[in-house]
């Protein structure tokens, strides 16, 4: 990889306070800290690395899929963005803590807009960074996973279309690793419209055996088509509509607010705020659903620290069923409805939900653990995997989505 642009530059809108921070306020999440705070949870972010911060004592290095290292480089003012929203302490001085701040953070650096392949070892180096791009968020998922990490959350979206060959058993088997073998919850973002992640269809009326639309797919959003293994969040607005450029999809599990971001600054270590980015067009607010997806993340960890029994399956299905559903038209991008976090972490324990999904098959031996991400053994048990779950009907859905086909949903 080769550092082909500036790294990014974040900022504060005008007339900017931070007494109050939009999330922490309609999530409640002082009254959620009655309850949980994460402590002994261990989340791995895997995105553009996170930039040390004093509001992030327990942060931690994980590896670094872009130039080697340790993961503790943001260049793209994301993955410390992210990492703040799930685990920042507080400060006097402001308002902002973050969604579970008793956890320790492990940080793999997994995806940079600022870098790619290097042009002059490849004829298209933007076609050879995407394909890289899927192959490394495999096996960092796997990494994550050997590394204990109880929640994972993932705000970075690979797109491909449906006919584009992309071979996806790779990805099969480390997300298989990730949450039946080792656990883990995986949170991910559904992705934001723009570039390769185009809109899908909705559902075609004449096939009322498919209500979420999966015959009618031509833009799958990576690693959320996995539905057995992660929880998918789209994007809503903080009065819970749909926040406008979130990607829709049959694979949406539930919504979160994605607006109105308040954060660390990735420039500094001092734990100043920043609520806005620099782009082409001047600064802009920061919104989108990876920060939905860290929401989210952070609220796991609370249920997992609440209720150390739950499998990660079960924490999913928790959150999924207490959220407020809405209307059928908007299930592609909210899924089973926007989320809930109090009751979320504070219900009953509903006794019929299994440890693991349907469609899951049992668990069976894998190849030792990585211990690096520099080794070749997360591509190793991700591989491993796909021949644990060969002949599973899963494995089948991957393969006739990728080539066009259909899946019934229960």
């Amino acid at each position: 990889m080769k550092q082909q642009y500036l790294c990014a530059e974040s900022g504060r809108l005008e007339n900017s306070q931070f007494d109050s921070v939009p999330i922490d306020t309609v999530w409640q999440v002082d009254k959620l800290h009655n309850f949980a705070t994460g402590e002994g949870q261990t989340v791995a972010v895997i995105d553009s690395g996170v930039n040390r911060n004093d509001r992030l004592p327990r942060l931690f290095g994980g590896g670094d899929y872009i130039m080697g290292g340790d993961g503790l480089q943001d260049c793209d003012h994301h993955g410390t963005l992210v990492a703040g929203i799930i685990a920042a302490q507080r400060k006097p001085g402001d308002g902002f803590v973050g969604i579970a701040p008793g956890v320790s953070v492990v940080s793999i650096r997994q995806a940079s807009e600022r870098y790619q392949v290097d042009s002059a070892q490849t004829r298209n180096a933007r076609q050879a960074t995407e394909a890289s791009n899927v192959a490394t968020l495999a096996r960092a998922i796997v990494h994550a996973a050997a590394l204990n990490a109880t929640v994972i959350n993932i705000s970075v979206t690979a797109c491909v279309g449906v006919n584009g060959g992309a071979d996806l058993r790779e990805m099969a088997g480390a997300l298989y690793f990730a949450a039946a073998v080792k656990d883990a919850v995986v949170v991910t973002s559904a992705g934001n419209l723009g570039g390769d992640c185009a809109a899908n269809p909705g559902p075609d009326p004449a096939h009322p055996d498919d209500p979420r639309g999966w015959s009618s797919v031509q833009t799958l959003s990576l690693p959320s088509m996995f539905t057995d293994f992660v929880l998918s969040v789209g994007g809503t607005r903080l009065t819970g509509d749909p926040y406008v450029m979130s990607m829709p999809g049959p694979w949406v599990t539930v919504g979160a607010p994605a607006v109105s971001v308040v954060s660390l600054d990735p420039s500094t270590m001092d734990g100043s705020l920043v609520n806005a980015q620099e782009t082409k067009d001047g600064i802009e607010p920061i919104a989108g659903t990876s920060f939905a997806s860290a929401n989210v993340a952070g609220l796991a960890a609370l249920i997992r620290q609440r209720h150390p029994d739950l499998s990660a399956h079960q924490v999913i299905e928790r959150i999924r069923r207490t959220a407020h559903h809405p209307s059928e038209s908007l299930a592609a991008i909210l899924g089973d409805g926007v989320v809930d976090p109090m009751a979320a972490l504070t219900a009953p324990i509903d006794d019929s939900i299994p440890m693991v999904g349907p469609n899951v098959p049992p668990v069976a031996a894998v190849p030792g653990e990585p211990a690096s991400p520099d080794d070749h053994l997360s591509r190793t048990v991700a591989l491993a995997t796909v021949g644990v779950l060969a002949g599973a009907l899963f494995i089948a859905v991957v393969v006739a989505i990728a080539r066009g086909g259909s899946k019934e949903t229960d």
